[in-house]
């Protein structure tokens, strides 16, 4: 992992032309976090749209919900091509242990 793959920018606004402006003016960045406001924002298109830019992208949502459920959030996740997602711990192992089994061995 080169160095600029070790910084993670948290692109912490509302909108994809906010989003734009932070990649505008710091072009080297490699590994972006996009968090709950921008994704309910912009919804999972904006993971393609910064895939196809080339960028690793850490989804901060905090998954947490039955285990049934968070696992299927973990497939769809998986699907937007996310490098690396979380999820909340106070779900409880069996949540834990069924998320990372749906998210798959590509996914972090």
């Amino acid at each position: 992992m080169n160095v600029a793959e070790k910084i993670i920018v948290a692109l912490d606004v509302g909108s994809r032309s906010e989003v734009e402006a932070t990649l505008e003016r710091l072009p080297q960045v490699r590994f972006v976090k996009v968090g709950m406001e921008l994704f309910y924002s912009e919804g999972p298109g904006l993971i393609q749209i910064l895939k196809e830019q080339g960028l690793k992208v850490f989804l901060d949502l905090k998954v947490h919900d039955i285990p049934n459920t968070a696992a299927g959030a973990m497939r769809s996740l998986r699907r937007a091509g996310c490098d690396l997602v979380n999820l909340h711990c106070q779900g409880g192992l069996e949540m834990m242990q069924r998320a990372r089994e749906a998210v798959g061995e590509d996914t972090k």
